[in-house]
């Protein structure tokens, strides 16, 4: 379904059949479930984790040439960790105040 799309894999961290989705990135081919013929995609893969990849190298966790989707790291910080967070909380509270009709109340942290 992703063909000639994006693919976003979560939790690479914890994909048990590393192996396959190696030959996956290499290949850009898989066999299907319950088949026995390849299957040719062109996808753009997108990829999460909240490990750290590199620790699960070290610790043998997580395979090393399957370490390539790592190619443009973005690091994001938990959305509690955003100063931002109560400002969005105390906007998104006052528009919806004012569509029911009720006092705006603010959260602590503005």
């Amino acid at each position: 379904m992703a063909d000639c799309g994006s693919l976003f894999l979560d939790e690479i961290g914890d994909i048990s059949l590393q192996p396959k989705l190696l030959r996956a990135v290499q290949e850009r081919e898989f066999e299907g479930l319950g088949g026995g013929n390849s299957i040719h995609v062109k996808v753009r893969m997108i990829a999460a984790t909240r490990h750290d990849l590199a620790a699960m190298i070290h610790e043998q966790k997580f395979r090393e040439n399957l370490y390539r989707v790592n190619v443009f790291p973005t690091e994001i910080p938990p959305l509690r960790a955003a100063r931002i967070f109560p400002l969005s909380v105390n906007y998104f509270a006052a528009e919806l105040a004012e569509q029911i009709g009720n006092r705006r109340e603010t959260t602590s942290g503005n």
